[in-house]
Protein backbone atom coordinates (compact mmCIF):
# COMPACT_ATOMS: atom_id res chain seq x y z
CA UNK A 1 0.00 0.00 0.00
CA UNK A 2 1.21 3.54 -0.69
CA UNK A 3 -0.78 7.03 0.08
CA UNK A 4 -0.57 10.51 -2.03
CA UNK A 5 -1.25 13.71 -0.98
CA UNK A 6 -3.57 14.63 -3.73
CA UNK A 7 -6.04 17.58 -5.01
CA UNK A 8 -6.56 20.65 -3.60
CA UNK A 9 -3.69 21.03 -1.08
CA UNK A 10 -1.00 20.09 -3.92
CA UNK A 11 -2.33 23.26 -5.70
CA UNK A 12 -2.49 25.29 -2.95
CA UNK A 13 1.33 24.69 -2.07
CA UNK A 14 2.27 25.16 -5.82
CA UNK A 15 0.20 28.56 -5.69
CA UNK A 16 1.37 29.85 -2.76
CA UNK A 17 -2.19 29.38 -0.65
CA UNK A 18 -2.86 28.17 2.83
CA UNK A 19 -3.73 24.85 3.15
CA UNK A 20 -7.20 23.92 4.79
CA UNK A 21 -7.81 20.37 4.07
CA UNK A 22 -5.60 17.62 2.92
CA UNK A 23 -7.10 14.41 1.00
CA UNK A 24 -5.33 11.22 0.30
CA UNK A 25 -5.31 8.75 -2.42
CA UNK A 26 -4.40 5.21 -1.67
CA UNK A 27 -2.54 2.37 -3.83
CA UNK A 28 -2.35 -1.30 -3.36
CA UNK A 29 -4.96 -1.56 -0.68
CA UNK A 30 -8.53 -3.16 -0.64
CA UNK A 31 -11.66 -1.86 1.51
CA UNK A 32 -11.35 -4.88 3.61
CA UNK A 33 -7.63 -3.52 4.53
CA UNK A 34 -8.92 -0.36 5.52
CA UNK A 35 -11.44 -1.13 7.45
CA UNK A 36 -9.26 -3.80 9.45
CA UNK A 37 -6.78 -0.75 9.99
CA UNK A 38 -9.78 1.32 11.51
CA UNK A 39 -10.39 3.57 8.98
CA UNK A 40 -14.51 4.60 8.91
CA UNK A 41 -16.47 4.42 5.18
CA UNK A 42 -17.46 7.92 4.68
CA UNK A 43 -18.25 7.37 0.82
CA UNK A 44 -21.78 6.89 -0.66
CA UNK A 45 -20.74 6.08 -4.40
CA UNK A 46 -16.97 5.82 -3.89
CA UNK A 47 -14.55 3.98 -1.45
CA UNK A 48 -13.37 6.85 0.77
CA UNK A 49 -12.65 6.27 4.28
CA UNK A 50 -11.44 8.67 7.11
CA UNK A 51 -8.13 8.15 9.03
CA UNK A 52 -9.00 6.82 12.76
CA UNK A 53 -6.45 9.63 14.12
CA UNK A 54 -6.97 12.69 11.64
CA UNK A 55 -9.91 12.62 10.15
CA UNK A 56 -8.48 13.18 6.78
CA UNK A 57 -10.19 11.69 4.12
CA UNK A 58 -8.31 8.54 1.92
CA UNK A 59 -9.79 7.24 -1.41
CA UNK A 60 -9.06 4.21 -2.54
CA UNK A 61 -7.32 4.63 -6.26
CA UNK A 62 -9.75 4.24 -8.85
CA UNK A 63 -10.31 4.30 -12.62
CA UNK A 64 -13.49 5.11 -13.90
CA UNK A 65 -15.15 3.70 -17.37
CA UNK A 66 -18.01 5.38 -18.81
CA UNK A 67 -20.46 3.58 -19.37
CA UNK A 68 -24.04 5.44 -20.42
CA UNK A 69 -25.54 9.14 -19.80
CA UNK A 70 -24.99 11.30 -16.77
CA UNK A 71 -23.02 10.89 -13.64
CA UNK A 72 -24.39 7.22 -12.43
CA UNK A 73 -23.02 6.12 -16.17
CA UNK A 74 -19.78 4.86 -14.92
CA UNK A 75 -18.13 1.69 -13.80
CA UNK A 76 -15.55 2.07 -11.30
CA UNK A 77 -12.67 -0.20 -10.39
CA UNK A 78 -11.00 0.61 -7.18
CA UNK A 79 -9.20 -2.80 -7.16
CA UNK A 80 -5.12 -2.63 -5.75
CA UNK A 81 -3.97 -2.85 -9.35
CA UNK A 82 -5.56 0.99 -10.36
CA UNK A 83 -2.07 2.77 -10.82
CA UNK A 84 -1.72 6.43 -9.20
CA UNK A 85 -1.48 7.51 -12.78
CA UNK A 86 -4.74 5.92 -13.37
CA UNK A 87 -5.84 7.65 -10.76
CA UNK A 88 -4.68 11.26 -11.45
CA UNK A 89 -5.56 10.59 -15.03
CA UNK A 90 -9.57 10.18 -14.51
CA UNK A 91 -9.46 13.89 -13.04
CA UNK A 92 -10.72 16.97 -14.27
CA UNK A 93 -8.27 19.62 -14.28
CA UNK A 94 -4.23 19.50 -15.08
CA UNK A 95 -4.04 21.82 -11.62
CA UNK A 96 -6.25 18.70 -9.79
CA UNK A 97 -3.99 15.90 -11.48
CA UNK A 98 -0.89 16.22 -9.41
CA UNK A 99 0.00 13.79 -6.50
CA UNK A 100 2.98 14.46 -4.22
CA UNK A 101 4.50 11.46 -2.43
CA UNK A 102 4.52 12.16 1.55
CA UNK A 103 7.79 10.31 2.28
CA UNK A 104 10.34 12.47 0.11
CA UNK A 105 8.02 15.16 -0.93
CA UNK A 106 8.70 14.36 -4.49
CA UNK A 107 5.77 15.24 -6.96
CA UNK A 108 4.10 12.84 -9.41
CA UNK A 109 2.70 14.79 -12.38
CA UNK A 110 1.95 13.11 -15.65
CA UNK A 111 0.07 15.57 -16.75
CA UNK A 112 1.24 19.15 -16.58
CA UNK A 113 -0.13 20.26 -13.91
CA UNK A 114 2.23 22.45 -12.28
CA UNK A 115 3.28 24.26 -16.15
CA UNK A 116 -0.32 25.26 -15.65
CA UNK A 117 0.22 26.45 -12.74
CA UNK A 118 2.98 28.52 -13.05
CA UNK A 119 1.29 29.92 -16.60
CA UNK A 120 -1.95 30.24 -14.72
CA UNK A 121 -3.97 28.01 -17.29
CA UNK A 122 -7.06 25.65 -16.58
CA UNK A 123 -6.86 22.31 -18.91
CA UNK A 124 -8.77 19.82 -18.91
CA UNK A 125 -6.28 16.24 -18.36
CA UNK A 126 -7.94 14.34 -20.97
CA UNK A 127 -11.01 13.16 -22.49
CA UNK A 128 -12.83 12.02 -20.37
CA UNK A 129 -13.63 15.45 -19.20
CA UNK A 130 -16.47 15.05 -21.41
CA UNK A 131 -17.94 12.18 -19.47
CA UNK A 132 -19.15 14.01 -17.27
CA UNK A 133 -20.98 17.45 -17.92
CA UNK A 134 -20.74 18.70 -14.01
CA UNK A 135 -16.86 19.39 -15.04
CA UNK A 136 -18.48 22.51 -16.96
CA UNK A 137 -20.06 23.94 -13.45
CA UNK A 138 -16.23 23.20 -11.96
CA UNK A 139 -14.70 24.44 -14.63
CA UNK A 140 -16.83 28.03 -14.64
CA UNK A 141 -16.24 27.50 -10.60
CA UNK A 142 -12.40 27.41 -10.89
CA UNK A 143 -12.63 30.42 -13.32
CA UNK A 144 -14.02 32.14 -10.61
CA UNK A 145 -11.82 31.04 -7.89
CA UNK A 146 -8.93 31.61 -9.78
CA UNK A 147 -9.78 34.79 -11.72
CA UNK A 148 -6.33 35.49 -13.00
CA UNK A 149 -6.58 32.04 -14.50
CA UNK A 150 -7.53 31.28 -18.16
CA UNK A 151 -9.25 28.39 -19.81
CA UNK A 152 -6.81 26.49 -22.31
CA UNK A 153 -8.64 26.68 -26.20
CA UNK A 154 -8.85 22.91 -26.21
CA UNK A 155 -10.90 22.91 -23.00
CA UNK A 156 -12.61 25.61 -24.13
CA UNK A 157 -13.63 24.08 -27.48
CA UNK A 158 -14.37 20.80 -25.77
CA UNK A 159 -17.17 22.44 -23.03
CA UNK A 160 -18.67 24.03 -26.10
CA UNK A 161 -19.33 21.00 -28.03
CA UNK A 162 -20.41 19.36 -24.60
CA UNK A 163 -23.46 22.19 -23.85
CA UNK A 164 -24.09 21.63 -27.76
CA UNK A 165 -24.23 18.37 -27.30
CA UNK A 166 -27.22 18.65 -24.52
CA UNK A 167 -24.84 16.92 -21.57
CA UNK A 168 -26.21 19.36 -19.06
CA UNK A 169 -29.65 17.97 -19.26
CA UNK A 170 -28.24 14.93 -17.65
CA UNK A 171 -27.39 16.85 -14.37
CA UNK A 172 -29.58 16.15 -11.25
CA UNK A 173 -30.45 19.50 -9.55
CA UNK A 174 -29.17 18.61 -6.52
CA UNK A 175 -26.05 18.61 -8.36
CA UNK A 176 -26.37 21.64 -9.89
CA UNK A 177 -27.44 23.47 -6.65
CA UNK A 178 -24.22 22.30 -4.45
CA UNK A 179 -21.94 23.91 -7.55
CA UNK A 180 -23.80 26.92 -7.64
CA UNK A 181 -23.04 27.38 -3.73
CA UNK A 182 -19.65 26.76 -4.30
CA UNK A 183 -19.68 29.05 -6.70
CA UNK A 184 -21.22 31.70 -4.44
CA UNK A 185 -18.68 31.64 -2.02
CA UNK A 186 -15.99 32.51 -4.26
CA UNK A 187 -15.09 36.23 -4.06
CA UNK A 188 -15.21 36.68 -8.02
CA UNK A 189 -18.36 34.35 -7.93
CA UNK A 190 -19.29 36.65 -10.92
CA UNK A 191 -16.59 35.06 -13.46
CA UNK A 192 -19.02 31.70 -12.49
CA UNK A 193 -21.83 32.97 -14.54
CA UNK A 194 -19.55 34.85 -17.52
CA UNK A 195 -18.12 31.33 -18.56
CA UNK A 196 -21.21 29.96 -18.52
CA UNK A 197 -23.05 32.44 -20.34
CA UNK A 198 -20.00 32.14 -22.92
CA UNK A 199 -20.15 28.69 -23.66
CA UNK A 200 -23.83 28.49 -24.15
CA UNK A 201 -24.74 27.22 -20.73
CA UNK A 202 -26.57 29.59 -18.32
CA UNK A 203 -30.02 28.98 -21.41
CA UNK A 204 -29.81 25.49 -19.91
CA UNK A 205 -29.24 25.90 -16.37
CA UNK A 206 -31.33 29.23 -15.56
CA UNK A 207 -32.71 30.31 -18.84
CA UNK A 208 -35.09 33.12 -16.88
CA UNK A 209 -31.68 35.05 -15.25
CA UNK A 210 -30.93 38.48 -16.36
CA UNK A 211 -27.31 37.87 -16.35
CA UNK A 212 -26.21 41.50 -15.74
CA UNK A 213 -28.43 41.72 -12.84
CA UNK A 214 -27.07 39.08 -11.06
CA UNK A 215 -23.14 40.43 -11.71
CA UNK A 216 -24.29 43.76 -10.35
CA UNK A 217 -26.24 41.99 -7.74
CA UNK A 218 -23.45 39.92 -6.87
CA UNK A 219 -20.33 42.58 -6.61
CA UNK A 220 -22.60 44.51 -4.26
CA UNK A 221 -23.36 40.88 -2.11
CA UNK A 222 -19.74 40.28 -2.37
CA UNK A 223 -18.36 44.05 -1.13
CA UNK A 224 -20.83 43.42 2.08
CA UNK A 225 -19.83 40.07 2.70
CA UNK A 226 -23.07 38.71 2.54
CA UNK A 227 -23.74 34.74 3.24
CA UNK A 228 -24.00 32.15 0.07
CA UNK A 229 -27.38 31.56 0.98
CA UNK A 230 -28.23 34.85 1.47
CA UNK A 231 -26.57 35.28 -2.21
CA UNK A 232 -29.17 32.39 -3.57
CA UNK A 233 -32.24 34.50 -2.51
CA UNK A 234 -30.94 37.57 -4.33
CA UNK A 235 -30.46 35.92 -7.45
CA UNK A 236 -33.10 34.23 -7.26
CA UNK A 237 -36.25 36.29 -5.90
CA UNK A 238 -37.36 38.19 -9.27
CA UNK A 239 -38.23 34.66 -10.36
CA UNK A 240 -38.47 32.46 -7.65
CA UNK A 241 -41.24 30.38 -8.85
CA UNK A 242 -39.15 28.96 -11.63
CA UNK A 243 -36.12 28.60 -10.06
CA UNK A 244 -37.53 26.81 -6.92
CA UNK A 245 -39.27 24.39 -9.61
CA UNK A 246 -35.80 23.45 -10.97
CA UNK A 247 -33.69 24.22 -7.67
CA UNK A 248 -34.06 22.47 -4.06
CA UNK A 249 -33.82 25.70 -1.81
CA UNK A 250 -34.38 25.67 1.50
CA UNK A 251 -38.31 26.11 2.71
CA UNK A 252 -36.72 29.74 4.65
CA UNK A 253 -34.86 30.63 1.11
CA UNK A 254 -37.77 29.91 -0.58
CA UNK A 255 -39.93 32.62 1.85
CA UNK A 256 -37.31 34.98 2.07
CA UNK A 257 -37.57 35.44 -1.34
CA UNK A 258 -41.08 35.08 -2.13
CA UNK A 259 -41.33 38.77 0.21
CA UNK A 260 -38.78 39.90 -1.74
CA UNK A 261 -40.18 39.41 -5.26
CA UNK A 262 -43.75 40.53 -3.59
CA UNK A 263 -42.86 43.60 -1.63
CA UNK A 264 -38.85 44.96 -2.59
CA UNK A 265 -40.71 47.72 -5.20
CA UNK A 266 -42.19 49.03 -1.85
CA UNK A 267 -39.45 48.66 0.94
CA UNK A 268 -37.55 52.09 -0.21
CA UNK A 269 -37.31 55.41 1.11
CA UNK A 270 -37.20 53.51 4.48
CA UNK A 271 -36.05 56.89 6.44
CA UNK A 272 -39.01 58.87 5.36
CA UNK A 273 -41.65 55.71 6.63
CA UNK A 274 -43.83 56.24 9.48
CA UNK A 275 -44.50 54.60 12.20
CA UNK A 276 -47.37 52.44 10.79
CA UNK A 277 -45.34 51.53 7.85
CA UNK A 278 -42.37 50.30 10.08
CA UNK A 279 -44.79 48.17 12.00
CA UNK A 280 -46.73 46.97 9.05
CA UNK A 281 -42.92 46.22 7.75
CA UNK A 282 -42.35 44.15 10.47
CA UNK A 283 -45.58 41.68 9.93
CA UNK A 284 -45.63 41.03 6.38
CA UNK A 285 -42.04 39.91 7.27
CA UNK A 286 -43.38 38.02 10.23
CA UNK A 287 -40.79 39.47 12.45
CA UNK A 288 -42.66 39.35 15.88
CA UNK A 289 -42.94 35.39 15.82
CA UNK A 290 -39.22 35.14 13.61
CA UNK A 291 -37.29 37.44 15.21
CA UNK A 292 -34.37 36.05 13.26
CA UNK A 293 -35.86 36.94 9.46
CA UNK A 294 -35.64 40.64 10.31
CA UNK A 295 -31.62 40.39 9.81
CA UNK A 296 -31.64 38.48 7.11
CA UNK A 297 -34.32 40.67 5.31
CA UNK A 298 -32.58 43.86 5.87
CA UNK A 299 -29.49 42.54 4.75
CA UNK A 300 -30.89 41.33 1.23
CA UNK A 301 -32.83 44.16 0.91
CA UNK A 302 -29.57 46.65 1.42
CA UNK A 303 -28.34 45.28 -1.72
CA UNK A 304 -31.42 45.46 -3.85
CA UNK A 305 -31.89 49.39 -2.46
CA UNK A 306 -28.77 50.82 -2.09
CA UNK A 307 -30.24 53.61 0.84
CA UNK A 308 -31.77 50.80 3.30
CA UNK A 309 -31.05 51.78 6.68
CA UNK A 310 -28.21 49.05 8.22
CA UNK A 311 -29.29 46.45 10.44
CA UNK A 312 -28.67 47.73 13.74
CA UNK A 313 -30.95 51.38 12.77
CA UNK A 314 -33.81 48.84 11.88
CA UNK A 315 -33.61 46.44 15.40
CA UNK A 316 -33.72 49.53 17.00
CA UNK A 317 -36.95 50.68 15.66
CA UNK A 318 -38.31 47.13 15.94
CA UNK A 319 -37.40 46.73 19.80
CA UNK A 320 -39.45 49.34 20.25
CA UNK A 321 -42.35 47.21 19.10
CA UNK A 322 -41.68 43.76 21.69
CA UNK A 323 -42.05 43.78 25.44
CA UNK A 324 -45.26 45.44 25.41
CA UNK A 325 -46.73 44.20 28.51
CA UNK A 326 -50.50 43.49 28.63
CA UNK A 327 -51.74 46.60 30.77
CA UNK A 328 -50.09 48.22 28.23
CA UNK A 329 -52.37 46.99 25.21
CA UNK A 330 -55.54 46.16 27.36
CA UNK A 331 -55.83 48.45 30.89
CA UNK A 332 -59.33 46.63 31.53
CA UNK A 333 -58.97 43.44 30.34
CA UNK A 334 -61.77 43.65 28.45
CA UNK A 335 -60.37 42.75 24.89
CA UNK A 336 -60.01 38.77 22.86
CA UNK A 337 -59.39 38.22 19.53
CA UNK A 338 -58.99 40.36 17.01
CA UNK A 339 -59.98 43.30 19.19
CA UNK A 340 -56.80 42.11 21.48
CA UNK A 341 -54.78 42.15 17.99
CA UNK A 342 -55.63 45.55 16.84
CA UNK A 343 -55.50 47.14 20.19
CA UNK A 344 -51.60 45.48 20.32
CA UNK A 345 -51.09 46.65 16.73
CA UNK A 346 -51.91 50.41 17.61
CA UNK A 347 -50.10 49.92 20.88
CA UNK A 348 -46.86 49.00 18.13
CA UNK A 349 -47.16 52.08 16.24
CA UNK A 350 -47.54 54.29 19.03
CA UNK A 351 -43.89 52.84 20.43
CA UNK A 352 -43.06 53.23 17.09
CA UNK A 353 -44.20 57.05 16.59
CA UNK A 354 -42.86 58.03 19.72
CA UNK A 355 -39.63 56.91 19.05
CA UNK A 356 -39.11 58.53 15.55
CA UNK A 357 -40.25 61.41 17.17
CA UNK A 358 -36.90 61.62 19.75
CA UNK A 359 -34.73 60.67 16.93
CA UNK A 360 -36.13 63.79 14.99
CA UNK A 361 -36.02 66.15 18.31
CA UNK A 362 -32.25 64.67 18.98
CA UNK A 363 -31.11 65.22 15.47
Amino acid sequence: MKVYLVGGAVRYELLGYEVVERDWVVVGATQDFMLEHGYQRVGKDFPVFLHPDTKEEYALARYDKKTGPGYTGFVCDFSPSVTLEDDLKRRDLTINSIAKDPDNGHLIDPYGGQDDCRNQVLRHVSDAFREDPLRLLRLARFAARFDGFSISPETWQMAIEMVKAGELANLTPERVLAELKKALNEKSSGRFFNVLDDLGANEYLWPWFDHENILSILVTATQQELSVSQKIILISYQNIDLFSKHYPITSEQLALARLLNRYSSQWHNLYDWSARQWVTFFQTIDAFRRPNRLESIVIVLKVIEITTPGFMTVKQIYDVTIDITRDEIDPRSELVGKAYGDALLECRVRRVDQYLSRLQENK
